[in-house]
């Protein structure tokens, strides 16, 4: 399973992904879907991940709310505590 975090703002995104034993965080442009799915790709990948592997968004804050999670369809593969461990910017 991947987790996926996200913190959105007007202008940018802060995708993060994790396989419960690593963390992976990025910035794309704010809406950029297509940015986003590669992005997943390339945790999956990380992670070495199978590419049909669940991705549950387990965080997502900002401007939009869970947006995103039902733009993907998200049926409900979603947990809106715990988090990756770690906010961007902090080590």
């Amino acid at each position: 399973m991947l987790q996926r975090a996200l913190e959105l703002s007007g202008a940018k995104w802060w995708p993060g992904f994790s396989d419960e034993d690593g963390i992976r965080q990025k910035v794309i442009a704010a809406g950029d879907l297509k940015a986003l799915e590669q992005e997943v790709t390339k945790a999956k990948e990380r992670f070495k991940l199978p590419a049909e592997c669940r991705v549950v968004s387990v965080y997502e804050a900002g401007r939009d709310g869970f947006w995103i999670h039902r733009a993907w369809g998200g049926d409900g593969d979603r947990d809106s505590g715990g988090g990756l461990g770690e906010h961007r910017g902090q080590s």
